[in-house]
């Protein structure tokens, strides 16, 4: 199939957006630590019609979709946007301050040995999947935590629970742009990372990408 015209105009007008200072205002957002939870959890909310909800906040973004351009081909020119935008406020935040987020999917379905609770899963370590790599690699950087959710609508609950200053997400398409979004409504940086291999059940993920990700630092 030959190049979608309007999902390159999309990713334009998405380049060319006017700067917000959301940004700039990131570091004093979250430098006073005693901050109640309770403030920063203003704004997040359980996404529900998830579809509905991403393309009222991609209109306010972009002011409307493209014509012609499909709703995976907003999610990419979304995420792209967006990772450049929070890779400087990612970069010089602490490990101490950042989270990873991944999909129960990334599971292999046929070794899994990990304990269910509540909305996520707990990692027993098995080593059968590329959960057990991220989760080393987390506490040798001195991470908040990893946490395997079964779904995406788990994000802000987490989101308001740990109250990270960064987060990495590992997901679908659809799934990172809805996490980036919930993401930036908390002020928080993020980094999205898509799957290698979509679907419910054992996908799949760059690992060196991940690894290389998470050791991401810039003073």
């Amino acid at each position: 199939m030959g190049a979608n015209p309007g999902a390159k105009n999309l990713t334009e007008r998405l380049e060319h957006l006017p700067e917000t200072n959301q940004h700039d205002d990131h570091q004093e957002k979250n430098s006073s630590r005693s901050r109640p939870v309770r403030e920063r959890q203003d704004g997040l909310r359980t996404v529900t019609g998830k579809r509905e909800d991403l393309t009222r906040r991609i209109q306010l973004l972009d002011g409307a979709l493209a014509e012609g351009v499909s709703f995976v081909e907003i999610c990419e020119a979304v995420t792209s946007r967006k990772n450049k935008e929070y890779a400087v406020p990612f970069s010089r935040t602490e490990f101490h301050e950042r989270l990873v987020l991944l999909p129960q999917c990334l599971r292999s379905t046929e070794n899994c040995v990990a304990e269910e609770k509540s909305a996520e899963y707990v990692c027993a370590r098995c080593r059968s999947c590329k959960i057990a790599q991220i989760i080393d690699r987390a506490e040798e950087l001195g991470y908040l935590g990893v946490r395997i959710l079964k779904g995406g609508s788990a994000v802000a609950h987490i989101l308001a629970e740990v109250a990270p200053r960064a987060v990495l997400g590992i997901a679908c398409m659809f799934e990172g742009a809805i996490g980036i979004l919930e993401c930036e409504k908390a002020g928080i940086a993020v980094q999205f990372i898509p799957l290698l291999r979509d679907g419910c059940a054992d996908t799949d993920v760059d690992i060196t990408e991940v690894l290389e990700i998470m050791g991401f630092q810039r003073d």
